[in-house]
């Protein structure tokens, strides 16, 4: 009870934290903010409700079949989403958040969260930037030259460990033996280790649901400047939704703020109206946030009844 109530009070205090910072900024961009309460908005809110329960599922999906457990999928839910708005306060916080809760409430192991999350991550990346190659947004050259220093570094690398190999097993068999949590943790990512090898179709297929869910953020993310009216092509908003997630994803900077900004300088190739882009993208953000809230709001009260 200790540890669930000091991770509801970090949760509090980042959302209310986020809400100030959004009411204590410019004028224009607060007043902007009716334009996403209008009747059209409510379809993307419901909108932005199932693609948040449907990123949060690909995550669930992971976590199980690394952990080869059953979880509780409204808490995995609600614990993910909450890690990601604690994460637009500090950056990397919600990654911590995130951990200390599902070992605390689910008993889920630092090498499950960690591999499940970096599987989750990679599978992700991987999804915008085949998109981006199909839609022409990414080409792809290879530098012969760096290759090759790659591989001559890469090379040597494996040379010098090849002749140290048994000083280096000797010193890490003396490490191992005289810490107990390290033999544990090894022990774990051993077992995470056997899971993959055995599931790799499973995760070989989930990533084409990750591709799905892709398109369906750049789908939803064109609803946006059809509320402002805002003349923008499909093609153009997918280009600009998918290089600035990647660009945020690769660069671990997921603040409120860094999104809109990252946006606005990318539509400058494409139109010269940067506030009015932070405006339009800002309220997306909001409406996402929402949504958010909502999702976890819901799953608490779901949680609560079911008790």
């Amino acid at each position: 009870m200790k540890n669930k109530f000091i991770f509801q009070i970090i949760f509090s205090v980042a959302f209310f934290a986020l809400v100030l910072k959004i009411f204590l900024s410019e004028t224009q961009t607060v007043q902007s903010l009716e334009s996403a309460f209008s009747r059209s908005s409510i379809v993307l809110l419901f909108l932005l409700v199932a693609l948040n329960v449907s990123v949060s599922y690909l995550f669930f999906i992971i976590i199980q079949k690394i952990s080869l457990r059953k979880f509780n999928f409204i808490a995995i839910i609600n614990t993910f989403l909450q890690g990601g708005i604690v994460n637009q306060l500090i950056p990397g916080s919600g990654l911590i958040y995130k951990y200390f809760k599902f070992n605390s409430e689910q008993k889920i192991s630092i090498a499950h969260y960690s591999t499940a999350q970096t599987i989750f991550y990679v599978e992700r990346i991987l999804a915008y930037i085949i998109l981006a190659v199909f839609f022409g947004f990414l080409t792809i050259s290879l530098n012969t030259n760096l290759i090759f220093l790659i591989t001559l570094i890469f090379t040597f690398i494996l040379i010098i460990i090849y002749k140290k190999r048994k000083n280096i097993y000797s010193l890490t068999k003396t490490v191992i033996k005289k810490n107990d949590k390290l033999k544990n943790l090894i022990n774990d990512f051993s077992k995470v280790n056997l899971s993959i090898r055995e599931n790799y179709l499973f995760f070989f297929l989930i990533f084409f649901l990750f591709l799905l869910q892709a398109i369906l953020e750049c789908l939803i993310f064109t609803q946006i400047f059809e509320i402002y009216n805002y003349s923008i092509n499909f093609n153009i908003s997918s280009f600009l939704w998918i290089t600035t997630s990647l660009v945020t994803i690769l660069s671990f900077i997921n603040f409120f703020g860094f999104f809109e900004i990252v946006f606005a300088y990318s539509s400058t190739l494409f139109d010269e109206k940067f506030i009015d882009i932070v405006i339009i993208v800002f309220t997306y953000r909001i409406l996402n946030l929402i949504s958010q809230i909502v999702v976890i709001v819901s799953n608490t009260i779901l949680l609560k009844f079911k008790k």
